[in-house]
């Protein structure tokens, strides 16, 4: 069993979590994070379905944005623009068995999941899909 909160102490800046699957448990995990970092959600979800579990955590909703995307093919949480990971399941199950994360050091790769990241972001506030 493996426990992500650690790993979301060292972000500073911004936490990026690309993510099937959100719900009001992922909401609780990245709530242990800095207080003055920002949460950017990239999801395939209908993520306005999920706003009433964004109501319930207003303090922790205004530092967050939501974009809808297909653009990935797993699960990623990128710390600061410069530390990746790869996700087994999704980040609600951190605390669950066959939840294991690991880091990516290839350069390349960080800046490729950073670049579709910025992408889904910049689609999606020029589509008003994020709140």
């Amino acid at each position: 069993m493996c426990d992500i909160t650690k790993t979301l102490n060292l972000a500073s800046k911004t936490i990026a979590l690309v993510d099937d699957f959100v719900d009001e448990q992922t909401f609780a995990v990245l709530s242990k994070k800095p207080e003055d970092v920002k949460v950017t959600i990239c999801s395939k979800n209908r993520i306005m379905t999920q706003m009433r579990n964004v109501k319930r955590r207003k303090a922790f909703a205004s530092k967050v944005e939501f974009f809808e995307t297909n653009n990935f093919r797993g699960r990623y949480l990128l710390i600061d623009e410069r530390i990746l990971f790869i996700l087994s399941r999704s980040l609600r199950y951190n605390t669950k068995r066959n939840f294991y994360f690991i880091r990516i050091h290839d350069v390349e790769q960080i800046s490729k999941i950073k670049n579709l990241v910025d992408e889904a972001a910049q689609k999606g506030r020029s589509l008003c899909r994020h709140f």
